[in-house]
Formats: C-alpha cells, sequence, structure tokens
C-alpha cells in the first residue's frame, strides 16, 4: 500500500482502483483506448512489488521500462478504433 511507505494517506490501492475505473469510464465516454496497467504491474495480491519503487508512487526505471515496451506491445490500429473511416481514409 501506498500509505505504508509514507505516502499521503488518502493514496491508498483502494483510491487507486477508483480513479482507475473513472479513468477507463471517461476512456469509453470519449471513444478512446483505457490501458489498465495493474495486472502488469502488480502481483497476485494486488500489491505493486517492494522493488518496483521507493515511495510506493514512482516506478523504478526497470519498471518503467517494462512500462514502455508494454506500451509498444499494445497498440491500436487507427482501422479498428474507427472502422467507418477507414474507407474515408
Amino acid at each position: 500500500m501506498i500509505a505504508a511507505t509514507g505516502g499521503s494517506s488518502y493514496l491508498t490501492n483502494e483510491h487507486l482502483r477508483v480513479y482507475n475505473d473513472l479513468m477507463q469510464q471517461a476512456a469509453q465516454e470519449k471513444q478512446v483506448v483505457f490501458l489498465d496497467l495493474e495486472p502488469e504491474f502488480t502481483g497476485p495480491d494486488g500489491q505493486l512489488p517492494a522493488d518496483a519503487s521507493n515511495d510506493g508512487v514512482h516506478l523504478k526505471k526497470a519498471y518503467c521500462q517494462a512500462w514502455l515496451e508494454y506500451l509498444k506491445t499494445h497498440t491500436v490500429s487507427f482501422e479498428t478504433l474507427y472502422p467507418a473511416q477507414e474507407a474515408q481514409v
């Protein structure tokens, strides 16, 4: 938990899940892709691994590199996002 590492008491995994849910809702409303990174960066217990961050919030270099690789391999084509516009391009 973030607060347990000395962070603000309102920075809990539960609050982050609420924020993620709200961002996912906003993405659906705006018809944009939302990448849920939580399963990629949390362990089976739902926690960020201790070696991932010094403060429970900011990822260390190795995890930032993993995040970048995840983004590179989870792209969505224009045609997938806008199939009706494919013929107009």
